[in-house]
């Protein structure tokens, strides 16, 4: 439960599943919305600000790409509990995509 990552069914950026869940059941009754969880500007009330969220982007596709994460498709409900892997194609378009966004996690000892 706690290498499962998401990407954001609102804006695509990567979140973390069990932030996605506890948004969904914030509610009452529960109930899973685009955007639970994440972290970007356009889908949580209280956003982070843009350091936060880069960093959090980078790390997330610098632990998919070690295989320390495992990238996850988006919940039916806020009660499913079945988890489907995404495809290895699907993960590396997300990273490659959100890495050039970002860049690179300076960890690496690149820019």
């Amino acid at each position: 439960m706690h290498t499962r990552t998401l990407e954001c069914a609102r804006c695509g950026l990567l979140l973390d599943w069990r932030q996605c869940k506890r948004a969904a059941f914030a509610r009452k009754p529960p109930q899973l919305r685009k955007g639970d969880g994440c972290l970007g500007k356009n889908c949580c009330k209280r956003a982070a600000r843009p350091a936060m969220r880069e960093a959090a982007q980078r790390k997330y596709c610098r632990a998919l790409e070690q295989g320390e994460r495992r990238l996850v498709a988006w919940p039916d409900s806020a009660e499913d509990t079945d988890v489907w892997e995404r495809p290895v194609g699907a993960r590396a378009r997300i990273v490659e995509r959100l890495r050039a966004r970002y860049g690179y996690d300076t960890d690496d000892g690149e820019e």
